[in-house]
């Protein structure tokens, strides 16, 4: 099991999920693979890809797998059996990690968002409207990353705060050859 560090969370895993470790401390959130079945957690009748249950929420991703998220403490992933790691990561990271946020009960975002000065700038819009790429561009001008696909933010002393989140910016092939060729 490795530990990682996002949104404030410590959190804990088995799968490689490509964030920063804070070296060691107590995690905040465990994620385990497990049969759900097995555990007990089926999906209710006419339950799409998200269903609400007494003490969690059940997520079917296609073609990856099934994940229940309790609490905003724990996360029971269920793979498909060919679905590659990297796959099941990505979910991880986004959706169920965003879950995991608002069982928490944080407030949080589609948007990319940079380190501006002493504030932050997010940049939130549909899915392909070029947040990911905005981000990057500020990045490339020296503006620090705070996070790609879930702004998180929370009180404190009277203004809301940006989360540090995913690092990770996630790029249409074009974009990513753009910046490429731009260093």
């Amino acid at each position: 099991m490795a530990l990682y560090s996002a949104y404030g969370l410590h959190i804990e895993s088995p799968l490689e999920l490509s964030l920063p470790s804070p070296g060691s401390a107590m995690p905040d959130v465990v994620f385990e693979q497990g049969d759900l079945s097995a555990l007990g957690i089926s999906p209710p009748e006419g339950c799409e890809w998200a269903c609400a249950l007494p003490d969690g929420v059940l997520l079917d991703i296609e073609n990856t797998g099934r994940f229940y998220i309790s609490q905003g403490r724990r996360v029971v992933m269920e793979p498909l059996p060919d679905c590659p790691a990297e796959t099941v990561a990505v979910i991880a990271r986004a959706i169920v990690l965003g879950t995991v946020l608002v069982q928490r009960g944080q407030a949080i975002f589609h948007a990319s968002t940079v380190r501006v000065g002493d504030g932050a700038v997010a940049f939130m819009g549909a899915k392909q409207a070029g947040k990911s790429t905005t981000a990057c561009a500020f990045h490339s001008c020296g503006h620090p990353l705070l996070a790609d696909e879930i702004l998180a933010v929370r009180e404190a002393d009277g203004a809301l705060v940006a989360l540090p989140g995913l690092s990770h910016l996630k790029l249409t092939p074009d974009a990513a050859n753009h910046f490429r060729r731009l260093t």
